[in-house]
């Protein structure tokens, strides 16, 4: 990979063959190839300072760890759709700055943690839908006043509490149809003043 590598802006990622293949699909060039088979090692786009967009949907990812998305600080769009994804580390997501849009749907992740999300104050628009999430820890969305759309369809998502929404002061779209709702506490809409925008149906 030559210095003119540091000036992609967009990247799709697929398996084939049981490599992991990066593509660069402003003009269709390969430049990298990488053998993954559960998670992505940690640093590997470290070198791709300037990269917007990042698609890695339809491969076979477990676990996103710690670092794995280190020095993508310029990250705006990020697509883990389709994978196999159960975990998001502590701190997996903290030096994506500027990341606007994030896709997770269609994964096997139960469970969101409170600290996932801290460093995300850009984001917008974020899909867990069609993943096994059947408990979201109260804070976990309290660092992402700039989320305007939120979807949990198709989870396992039972109770949902009066804080389970807290700092989300923008938000205007909130997704929750066809999971395992019997209880919504008292109150757990007085966070979200600017919603346009709420699914329930099953």
């Amino acid at each position: 990979i030559g210095k003119g590598a540091l000036k992609v802006e967009t990247i799709s990622l697929k398996y084939i063959n049981n490599k992991l293949i990066i593509f660069k699909i402003i003009n269709n060039q390969e430049i990298l190839a990488f053998k993954c088979d559960k998670s992505i090692y940690e640093k590997a786009f470290n070198f791709l300072k300037n990269l917007k967009k990042l698609d890695i949907s339809n491969n076979k990812i477990k676990i996103v760890k710690n670092e794995t998305f280190y020095g993508l600080a310029n990250l705006e769009y990020l697509n883990l759709n389709e994978n196999r994804i159960n975990k998001l580390e502590i701190g997996a997501l903290d030096h994506l700055f500027n990341l606007i849009q994030l896709d997770l749907n269609q994964n096997r992740i139960k469970l969101i943690q409170s600290d996932v999300f801290n460093f995300l104050g850009k984001l917008e628009s974020l899909d867990f839908g069609n993943n096994k999430i059947s408990m979201i820890e109260i804070g976990a969305f309290k660092s992402m006043s700039s989320l305007k759309l939120l979807s949990f369809a198709y989870n396992n998502i039972e109770t949902v509490r009066n804080k389970t929404f807290y700092g989300l002061v923008n938000l205007q779209g909130l997704h929750l149809r066809y999971n395992r709702i019997h209880t919504y506490e008292k109150g757990f809409l007085n966070h979200l003043s600017k919603l346009t925008t709420l699914s329930l149906n099953n």
